[in-house]
């Protein structure tokens, strides 16, 4: 198949020629890849961060178990602010609560 080129063809850039709706398309296919990109990229250094974090927060933990009983003490009180009613036991209160009492054996 020949293409006959026209002087005005000859004479306008490349992307004059080209119809329209198929170079708006091309660009918006361009300008999503290149969004789809910068999110992705924003998303692995988002993640990057909080493994940092997790990190950082391992090894001072390791280093002071103090640190550690106070997070501990923290996930528990966001527990019990949840639930309307709830009960903490130790390990000693638990054992007594299964003991069956003596007036169950009259």
């Amino acid at each position: 198949m020949r293409v006959i080129c026209t002087p005005f063809m000859r004479l306008t850039p490349y992307h004059d020629r080209c119809r329209p709706g198929a170079h708006l398309c091309c660009t918006f296919i361009v300008v999503e890849a290149e969004r789809t990109a910068k999110a992705n990229l924003i998303r692995r250094q988002e993640e990057t961060a909080v493994t940092r974090s997790l990190l950082n927060t391992a090894k001072l933990m390791e280093k002071n178990p103090l640190l550690l009983r106070l997070k501990e003490l923290e996930w528990l009180e966001r527990l019990v602010s949840r639930r309307s009613a709830a009960s903490i036991s130790t390990p000693a209160t638990a054992r007594a609560s299964t003991r069956p009492s003596p007036s169950s054996y009259a």
